[in-house]
């Protein structure tokens, strides 16, 4: 089925407007779309990125606009006036996944997913197909893995491709060209789509949620395709470094599955599988070769087996190549006579080509390989070099096959070239895994500066799962060569690497050390970048007065450039007031930061209303806290920011309780944890079952709250949280064995735990762990030890402005002062979680 025709039939009958159906089913309008969810930005921008030209932009703009998908105002933008596009999300959510484009509405049934197509792994067309017989034999009798290695254009690709079209099973098959610069999420988003085209959707489900925990997708990606009857082939893998791939073939073979590892060279470790080394053509399937494939006669088999090796390539090129019998060519090298060879019977803008299209690991679009080459009449060369078998196609790409590919960029006399031109057609896409590749190619052309330039994209790189392969990449940087920026740009890579990598200390002393070069410099992007991590930084190590000097700091400079900076160093300069206690300053600058925010730009302004609810929530204003909260909910609602909706439904939950109305707070708890579950965030829907399991003890529901603490049991097994979500989700454990299965020595062994993983992260967590820890110690006779743990719990809420917490908590001090044991659990008590 079409997209087209997909995107119709998940529009409800009522939605008669055609122009919408026309705009979402195009690519290059949801790619917009997505750029626009990003940064609301005007028409030059978008056109610069695409490389289009800026009239054809705008027309898109103008019929998105008028179908009520983007919506525009004039702006003051440097010096100039421009119109900028927003995109209008209560109609239709479209995101840009790395399995393709997700569109979710209201008019909308159920999600649609319009994924990316898999040009660069589809199975090789076999047109012809001489000797090997044997070995075909050999692999249609093998049940299990099997490892197929020899020398580039000996044919192995072919025979594994000719005994998959011969046994029908072209449409179980996931062929996968691997390359050097492979990352597992990658492979497993080609794998995702290849899946959710075949009608599987549990990988793609977990691929769309964002789960990027290599263990957890290797689990589900072998079960599909071992469920399924799949068969992966990997093509090139000698290529492939990545770990977690390997480690996934590894458990297929372990379990003996049928998969076909196809390698140059011979691939040692991986045990359990068969191994068929395939070596050149003998003489009589020459002969056969020959008679076939030749309009030219060459008599003498045995001199072209030996000096070709027996190569299928090379006797498919003394083929179609000018050569004679009686020219005696055969003296070089099979590389060097290939190359030669080429050079005659192509013209140089067919040469051209194939040297544009050698650089390149995944198919290009005709309109790319235009602006590449810029060659007059380039589709009759294409033409005629696929007549020739020389060159591949689907549709309107273009690519060469793996072996002429290696031949063709090793003896071209402009690889550095190749590659910067490479580099900046990636650029141009959008997604973390070509940005990647930008970094790549900018290296390998020796543009090692241009590379460092990328580093701002590092954040994004690292959500993608894709931070360790940055960092090799820049292990080949000599930091020497570069310019002295160049340098100061290479230790924000590491200072930024580090950060990411949870190495905070280690972070901020390159951050430091940097600032002031950045800064005088006068790279305000980059310096607004540093700013916030530096922040963020001192932030996590509890350090601040450090951290509002450095807000305060980026507040100043990108307030005067009506940047989108500032309000991004307001929201932190908020969070560090709330940390110190000062709530009404939190307030205020998170109004701030709320206003200078377009109206219209309602995907950054609904986390800055949730933060301000969850502030006036510890002030105690409930009635406000709850009107903000639901201004939120709703506007993540029209976003179906289905992350968004579970947080801020579980916010709302918490204030519900403190209302003194749980039977409320129990609906939106189960709106929380359907909601969490659905986007895969199995962390906070690990605490939210916690909480909700303590919630269910107190209305006397004890199986329920005994069915969340087994689901929390089962998350917390699968080690996919950090240590905060962690240890929240431990004191509801600790609480509930407790109260439940009246354990209180193992309960309050729980919350020891608890205390050790949360301590020095969040401080107002780990006052309600002591206040938890405390109630515990005083029922099991510990008073002294218990008082203690209180009375810690109290200062710490005080100290970060939690009052209405804090009186709460001094009634159970005063109760346990008194043995006044019916008092020690205030009305509230159960909600300290």
């Amino acid at each position: 089925m079409s997209y087209k025709k997909t995107i119709k039939k998940g529009l409800r009958h009522d939605i008669k407007d055609r122009e919408i159906l026309d705009i979402i089913s195009d690519e290059i309008n949801l790619t917009i779309i997505t750029m626009l969810r990003a940064e609301p930005t005007y028409v030059r921008k978008i056109a610069q990125q695409l490389g289009m030209k800026e009239s054809h932009v705008s027309d898109r703009l103008r019929k998105m606009e008028k179908a009520g998908l983007v919506s525009s105002s004039w702006k003051r933008v440097g010096n100039k006036n421009v119109k900028l596009y927003y995109p209008m999300l209560d109609r239709l959510e479209i995101n840009f996944t790395p399995m393709g484009f997700v569109i979710r509405g209201k008019d909308i049934e159920s999600e649609i997913i319009i994924p990316h197509k898999l040009l660069e792994n589809m199975i090789p067309i076999v047109t012809s197909f001489i000797g090997r017989r044997a070995e075909l034999e050999l692999i249609r009798s093998w049940k299990g893995p099997i490892i197929i290695w020899g020398m580039p254009g000996i044919g192995k690709t072919t025979l594994v491709a000719k005994f998959i079209w011969d046994s029908g099973l072209e449409n179980k098959t996931f062929w996968y060209n691997c390359k050097e610069i492979d990352t597992f999420q990658y492979f497993v988003n080609k794998l995702a789509t290849f899946l959710f085209l075949k009608g599987y959707r549990t990988l793609p489900d977990y691929i769309i949620a964002g789960v990027k925990d290599s263990s957890i997708l290797i689990d589900i990606a072998v079960g599909e395709i071992i469920n399924n009857n799949i068969l992966l082939v990997l093509d090139n893998f000698d290529l492939c470094k990545d770990d977690s791939i390997k480690l996934l073939v590894n458990q297929l073979i372990e379990k003996g599955e049928s998969l076909f590892v196809i390698s140059r060279k011979q691939i040692k470790n991986l045990y359990k599988s068969y191994s068929i080394h395939l070596q050149g053509m003998s003489e009589e399937e020459v002969k056969e070769f020959l008679a076939i494939k030749c309009n030219k006669s060459f008599n003498n088999a045995s001199t072209y087996v030996s000096k070709l090796d027996g190569n299928p390539l090379g006797l498919y090129f003394l083929c179609i190549s000018k050569a004679t019998e009686n020219e005696g060519l055969l003296v070089k090298s099979f590389k060097e006579w290939l190359i030669m060879e080429l050079r005659k019977m192509l013209t140089s803008e067919h040469m051209k080509i194939l040297e544009h299209l050698s650089v390149f690991d995944s198919p290009i679009n005709l309109d790319s390989l235009r602006r590449l080459t810029r060659i007059k009449g380039l589709i009759n060369y294409l033409r005629e070099l696929e007549n020739m078998s020389l060159i591949e196609s689907y549709g309107e790409n273009y690519w060469l096959s793996n072996t002429l590919k290696d031949i063709i960029y090793d003896n071209s006399s402009s690889q550095e070239e190749l590659h910067k031109k490479a580099a900046h057609y990636y650029l141009k896409l959008l997604d973390p895994f070509s940005t990647l590749k930008a970094v790549y190619h900018f290296i390998k052309a020796g543009e090692e500066e241009e590379a460092l330039s990328l580093v701002k994209y590092l954040p994004r790189l690292a959500n993608a799962g894709l931070l360790e392969k940055v960092n090799e990449l820049f292990k080949d940087v000599i930091e020497e060569e570069l310019s002295p920026y160049g340098r100061i740009k290479s230790k924000y890579f590491k200072g930024l690497y580090l950060h990411l990598s949870g190495k905070i200390n280690e972070s901020l002393s390159i951050f430091e050390d940097i600032e002031g070069v950045i800064r005088s410099a006068k790279d305000w992007e980059t310096y607004a970048q540093l700013l916030y991590f530096l922040c963020s930084s001192y932030i996590v190590i509890n350090n601040y007065d450090k951290a509002k000097q450095v807000c305060e700091q980026g507040m100043k400079i990108y307030g005067k450039r009506n940047s989108i900076w500032f309000s991004r160093m307001a929201t932190l300069m908020a969070e560090v007031y709330e940390e110190m206690g000062q709530l009404d300053n939190s307030l205020d600058l998170l109004q701030r930061a709320l206003d200078s925010i377009d109206e219209l730009d309602i995907e950054n302004r609904a986390p800055i209303l949730h933060q301000m609810a969850i502030v006036l929530y510890r002030k105690g204003d409930l009635k406000k806290s709850r009107i903000l909260a639901e201004n939120a909910l709703e506007i993540f609602r029209k976003m179906h920011n289905l992350f968004g909706l579970g947080h801020c439904e579980w916010g709302i939950a918490s204030m519900l309780i403190e209302e003194g109305d749980p039977i409320l707070a129990m609906e939106y708890y189960n709106k929380a944890i359907e909601d969490l579950a659905r986007c895969m965030r199995f962390g906070h829907l690990m605490v939210c079952l916690s909480e909700r399991s303590v919630l269910n003890l107190r209305l006397g529901n004890i199986e329920k709250a005994r069915e969340d603490m087994e689901k929390v049991e089962s998350l917390m097994g699968k080690k996919i949280q950090g240590p905060l979500l962690q240890g929240v989700a431990l004191r509801g454990m600790g609480i509930y064995v407790a109260e439940v299965e009246k354990n209180i020595g193992k309960g309050i062994s729980y919350l020891m735990k608890s205390l050790e993983l949360i301590d020095d992260l969040v401080i107002d967590e780990k006052a309600l762990t002591l206040w938890a820890l405390g109630l515990l110690e005083l029922k099991s006779g510990m008073k002294d030890q218990g008082l203690a743990h209180l009375k810690e719990a109290e200062k710490i809420l005080r100290e970060v402005g939690w009052e209405t917490r804090a009186i709460e908590l001094k009634k159970a001090i005063n109760a346990a002062i008194n043995d006044d044991l019916n008092n020690l659990y205030p009305k509230t008590a159960r909600s300290y979680l």
